[in-house]
């Protein structure tokens, strides 16, 4: 599962993380949000992914990945923003543990 937040622009301060299984469905949280602090808007966060952590299993511990920057997905990658370096991200370490065991 990947580790989401919500960053508020003006406080520059992040929300409590929360779990996504993707980025699609982070959004989807994101913009089913009805409810912001008096005083704002949606236009004053940004929905911020900043890694991913394993659960575990048998073979191995739950694991929390940071990632050295987090990377704004607010918005869908596009044409336009599709191969921006800062929206590049590759698989997390335990993806290709799982991919190897397949």
């Amino acid at each position: 599962m990947k580790l989401y937040c919500l960053w508020d622009k003006d406080a520059e301060e992040g929300g409590a993380l929360f779990e996504a299984r993707n980025d699609n469905m982070a959004r989807r949280i994101y913009n089913g949000l009805k409810e912001f602090p008096e005083g704002t808007s949606r236009e004053d966060f940004k929905l911020m992914k900043l890694g991913s952590y394993f659960h575990g299993n048998e073979k191995d511990k739950p694991h929390i990945y940071a990632m050295s920057m987090p990377i704004d997905i607010t918005k869908p990658l596009t044409g336009e923003n599709m191969f921006d370096e800062e929206q590049t991200v590759e698989k997390e370490p335990w993806e290709e543990k799982i991919d190897e065991a397949v």
